[in-house]
């Protein structure tokens, strides 16, 4: 029941806007959360990408407009280029949620024009890398990719 929800939360047409919900939010806090938006928001989608519990820091949000909950998921994502031009990118998980998150966030990319294409980039090069199972497997044994699906599913992404 749990997967259904989180489905629906992350489709573009659903999104409400962060400030409302920010706001239903303080209205109903507990005087025993502990927790912002950010934190339990970031813990409830923890792990939509990856199957590891990788540390992110809420704080790293404050000061960041965020539109909703798919424009915070968009900048949990990180990439980095190292000084030798290596690309460093977090595992990716493939399951059901992957092609769906993967297609909003670039739908989100499409209408909101100054949004950095890098989620589209990412999608383009995982295409471009995955095109039979044998390339899935040499992405899940270097870790790049953990996937929870048959290959050929996997590699329809």
């Amino acid at each position: 029941m749990l997967q259904y929800l989180l489905h629906d939360l992350i489709l573009l047409e659903n999104q409400i806007p962060w400030l409302v919900l920010d706001r239903i939010f303080c209205l109903t806090d507990s005087p025993t959360e502990t927790q912002s938006l950010i934190e339990l928001t970031i813990e409830f989608f923890g792990n939509i990408f990856s199957s590891d519990k990788r540390s992110i820091e809420p704080h790293l949000f404050a000061n960041q407009e965020i539109k909703h909950i798919l424009d915070l998921l968009r900048k949990v994502i990180a990439f980095t280029i190292q000084s030798n031009g290596i690309l460093e990118m977090p595992s990716l998980l493939i399951q059901e949620t992957t092609e769906t998150i993967l297609r909003n966030l670039i739908s989100f990319k499409q209408c909101y024009p100054n949004c950095a294409p890098r989620v589209t980039s990412y999608a383009v090069l995982l295409s471009h890398l995955i095109n039979t199972p044998k390339d899935l497997d040499i992405l899940c044994d270097t870790g790049i990719i953990d996937n929870w699906l048959i290959p050929e599913d996997s590699t329809k992404l």
